[in-house]
């Protein structure tokens, strides 16, 4: 498939989710597809990584410090002046980081995280769309499992369970840019051609309703006032035919959420199965 880019409004993207979930596949398809700059973690680099899995008490700080001086080292690209003259994607954002500290620091180890974390972090460049790959932890397991990559062997399914719980809790506070949340338990977007059309032909349709573009080439996020959280399940969506974004879905699956909203939360019965809303920062229409 020869690359084209046809998201014009969203020119930097990051694929989030947690291990074994697809994240670097798919940035690494989609920036194929949309001849993009591709930003892209390195853990066969981070030397305690293998360890970590073996012993976390021991290793967890020296393996967390590793990833968060490759992390820096990566985002220092961002700066450079002409890095947006073309759509970029990664897989992974900066506040992940933290997300992983929390789950395998001990607190005075994490305390020392934070200290050089605080001194050494760039200024923030939010993305102009998220996407967040979902699927359950035994999914995680087995596929992690299945790929068989020698430092991954020792990866307790506790850990993975856990990392999954810590992704949907962070996304559900997450506020710094427009979120896709995309259902990935059953679907391909490596080997099937269709999987990644359905894809890309709402990732359009979420960009587009989100108005995230202002024709400059830098991230917009900052500016816009509120945030759009697409909720998709593209299996679902693929066994009933649909091949465009649909007004009705996008009308049960979109939550906005305005920073200046009043203190109430106004769902329809359909919003609320799709998307639990938070009081006081969540509308849902």
């Amino acid at each position: 498939m020869s690359p084209r880019n046809t998201l014009t409004a969203a020119r930097h993207i990051v694929v989030e989710g947690p291990i074994g979930v697809g994240k670097t596949s798919l940035a690494h398809r989609l920036g194929d597809y949309l001849d993009a700059q591709q930003l892209l973690e390195q853990p066969e680099l981070n030397p305690f990584l293998s360890r970590f899995y073996q012993d976390q008490p021991r290793f967890a700080l020296p393996t967390q410090l590793s990833f968060l001086f490759q992390r820096l080292d990566r985002l220092r690209e961002l700066s450079q002046p002409d890095f947006f003259s073309r759509p970029l994607v990664t897989d992974f954002m900066f506040e992940k980081d933290s997300l992983f500290a929390l789950l395998t620091l001990a607190e005075d180890e994490y305390a020392l995280y934070r200290q050089v974390h605080e001194r050494l972090s760039p200024p923030p460049v939010p993305p102009d769309l998220v996407i967040y790959l979902q699927a359950r932890p035994e999914t995680l397991i087995a596929r992690v499992r299945k790929r068989g990559l020698e430092r991954e062997r020792w990866i307790d399914d506790a850990y993975l369970a856990l990392l999954a719980e810590s992704y949907m809790r962070f996304f559900h506070d997450y506020d710094a840019a427009p979120v896709m949340v995309v259902n990935s338990e059953s679907i391909n977007f490596i080997d099937c051609d269709d999987d990644f059309q359905l894809l890309v032909k709402r990732i359009e349709g979420c960009a587009d309703t989100a108005n995230i573009s202002t024709g400059e080439s830098r991230p917009m996020s900052t500016h816009v006032a509120t945030r759009r959280l697409t909720h998709i399940d593209l299996a679902r969506m693929r066994a009933s035919g649909e091949r465009s974004p649909c007004p009705h879905l996008l009308r049960r699956e979109l939550c906005t959420a305005v920073r200046s909203a009043p203190a109430s939360t106004h769902c329809s019965s359909a919003t609320r199965s799709a998307w639990s809303c938070k009081a006081t920062t969540r509308h849902c229409r």
